[in-house]
C-alpha cells in the first residue's frame, strides 16, 4: 500500500523546519512509517468506538479525590535535615551569574 502525503505541509503544520538534506532524508522514512501504519489499519480493522471504549473503562478505573487526613507543619518537617520558617530548605543546585 502506498498513502501519499504533502510532507513539506506536513512540516509546515507541525512548525518543523528543516534544511532540504533534512527533508531528503527523512521524507522516505516518514514514508515508510504511514504505509505501516495503513498496513496496520488494513490488517487489523478496529472500529473506532471500540478503542474510545477502552480508553473510557481505563479512565473508570481511577480512585475518587477525596479529602482526607494530611500531616501537620511540624509533623511534615519533623524528620527534614534542614528547614527554616516552616519550610524545607534544600542546597542550592544552580548557580546564578
Amino acid at each position: 500500500m502506498n498513502v501519499s502525503f504533502d510532507f513539506d505541509y506536513l512540516c509546515a503544520s507541525s512548525r518543523l523546519k528543516l534544511s532540504d538534506n533534512e527533508k531528503r532524508r527523512l521524507s522516505p522514512q516518514l514514508k515508510r512509517i504511514v504505509n505501516w501504519i495503513a498496513e496496520l489499519e488494513r490488517a487489523v480493522p478496529l472500529e473506532k468506538d471500540f478503542i474510545f471504549y477502552q480508553f473510557l473503562s481505563y479512565l473508570d478505573t481511577l480512585r475518587k479525590d477525596k479529602m482526607g487526613s494530611s500531616f501537620t507543619n511540624r509533623q511534615a518537617l519533623f524528620n527534614s535535615p534542614e528547614n527554616k520558617d516552616g519550610y524545607f530548605t534544600v542546597p542550592k543546585v544552580i548557580n546564578s551569574k
